[in-house]
């Protein structure tokens, strides 16, 4: 997964790369721009594998405290306890709501309000490299986690189905 993530943002180098090497052009530009071009990419795939790494953690540890809570709601039993469970389905569905929330935001407005919040510690005007991972994991963060949640919601059923047959509630 942090291999496609990373393919998204370096996916228009590769784009134009590809197309100055078809043209011929690639021969024409001079080390210089040749350098320039492999320093971007460089740059581009550093923080791209940043972001990923970031935004699968992230979406890894709230999808295994989602679970947590999944768990619970499952474990419910009694008057009290179906109370307790109703409480937290809600809770569940909200949280689910603000974890995919990040992606109805544009990345502009994240990083204005980012700056506008730290810009005691992170000069909007500079290209702060961590400002740059923590937005952009920010925007891939309901992605990764839309692709972790199913896998850790699924239970393996030939498990739950042989504690059932041995007397498991």
């Amino acid at each position: 997964m942090i291999i496609v993530v990373c393919l998204v943002f370096v996916t228009p180098y590769l784009g134009l790369l590809a197309s100055y090497v078809a043209s011929g052009q690639w021969i024409v530009f001079g080390s210089e721009i040749r350098d320039q071009f492999k320093t971007a990419l460089g740059i581009s795939l550093q923080i791209s594998i940043a972001t990923a790494v970031l935004a699968v953690a992230i979406a890894f540890s709230a999808a295994c405290g989602t679970r947590g809570v999944a768990n619970r709601i499952r474990k419910a039993s009694g008057h009290r306890a179906l109370l307790r469970a109703r409480l937290w389905r809600a809770f569940l569905s909200f949280s689910e709501m603000v974890f995919v929330l990040p992606s109805g935001l544009s990345v502009l407005v994240l990083a204005l309000s980012f700056w506008l919040t730290y810009e005691r510690w992170v000069d909007p005007f500079e290209g702060s490299w961590i400002a740059i991972v923590i937005l952009q994991a920010a925007t891939c963060f309901p992605i990764a986690y839309r692709m972790i949640w199913p896998i850790l919601k699924s239970e393996p059923r030939t498990l739950i189905e042989t504690a059932q047959s041995l007397g498991a509630k």
